[in-house]
């Protein structure tokens, strides 16, 4: 590792010498690298962040929101997706595009990974309580990194024994560019978690540049439309006929699909009429804590009717273990009128 003189004190030519060195080992055994001013700064950065990263779990820095999965047509919650946060004592919330890369490059993806599985496991298990929360799926995002363990089957499944949630109630979230990278292998390791009962979706699909025909070849149970999708439905004719593409395709192959990203009334109207089954986004609802999501389930069960002059909660309508059902008749009712007096400018 080589590093540039110049003005520099003693004390910033180790410095210096110290960054070149770390990224002399970054790009391979034997390397020679000459010490970049312009990329220190990003590098050094790059250093501390993942290095504070290793201890963060410990540390217990890091936590999972849940983001509501709705039918596009009752907005009733029937899933979340499960999205790790990192709080650092300094920077304060660090972005996951910033240290999911520096994650995975360390190889601390894996070890992350497995805890926010368990973490999300757990806590959709605890919502048995809740009336018709024993049907609220999680999806977990899985890195490439840890598919290709060859026990990685074995580690869900005992994830699901530890934490009781059953195999049909987890969705895991492979990027579509980790599977177009070698297709024969992923469908190898996917195999074994679709026998666990485990359900598998194709996330961010629609961005692997590649074509569309593969998804029949893999054992997976659904995909999700990227967010940039989404963002060109309202702007572009180009947006309305790849959505359309892509749902088509779907349902030729008896697939489920869930639209990412979705943020105005307009996109939803779109893919109502695209006949698009479920959606997230910050439309519906942000990525909730814990505690915030379960007060959103509660909402949703006591919702009061109008009936003349007395609001009624939904839950004292129908006899216990029905609530939900009742909860899902109304706010598709309503959201149909919603939906009419927009169309129609009736109020």
């Amino acid at each position: 590792a080589m590093g540039l003189l110049g003005d520099a004190s003693t004390t910033e030519v180790l410095r210096h010498a110290d960054a070149a060195l770390y990224q002399a080992k970054r790009n391979g055994r034997g390397r020679l690298h000459v010490f970049d001013p312009q990329g220190f700064e990003r590098v050094f950065d790059g250093v501390l962040l993942e290095i504070d990263l290793r201890g963060a779990l410990a540390r217990e820095e890091l936590h999972v929101l849940y983001q509501p999965i709705v039918p596009l047509g009752s907005e009733r919650i029937v899933g979340v997706e499960a999205l790790i946060r990192w709080t650092h004592p300094q920077l304060g919330l660090v972005p996951p595009s910033t240290f999911i890369p520096i994650a995975e490059e360390s190889g601390d993806i894996t070890a992350i990974g497995d805890w926010v599985l368990r973490e999300a496991c757990r806590s959709i298990s605890e919502l048995n309580h809740r009336p018709d929360a024993d049907t609220i799926f999680v999806s977990v995002n899985v890195s490439p990194h840890q598919l290709l363990h060859t026990d990685f089957a074995d580690r869900v499944q005992a994830v699901l024994t530890e934490t009781g949630l059953p195999p049909g109630r987890l969705r895991l979230e492979i990027t579509e560019t980790a599977i177009v990278r070698n297709r024969e292998e992923a469908a190898r390791l996917l195999q074994p978690l679709r026998q666990l009962g485990v359900q598998i979706y194709i996330d961010d699909f629609g961005t692997g540049h590649s074509a569309l025909s593969y998804v029949h070849d893999l054992p997976v149970d659904g995909i999700k439309i990227d967010r940039s999708f989404v963002n060109r439905l309202t702007s572009t004719d180009n947006g309305v006929h790849l959505v359309r593409a892509i749902l088509d395709l779907a349902r030729n192959l008896g697939l489920h699909v869930v639209a990412e990203g979705i943020e105005t009334r307009g996109q939803q109207d779109a893919l109502l009429r695209l006949d698009c089954e479920y959606g997230q986004g910050y439309l519906f609802d942000r990525p909730l804590a814990l505690p915030v999501l379960e007060q959103r389930l509660a909402v949703a069960e006591e919702a009061p009717v109008e009936v003349g002059a007395a609001r009624i909660p939904i839950a004292h309508w129908l006899p216990r273990g029905h609530e939900g059902k009742a909860s899902a008749i109304f706010r598709a009712t309503a959201f149909a009128i919603r939906w009419l007096s927009d169309y129609t400018g009736t109020p």
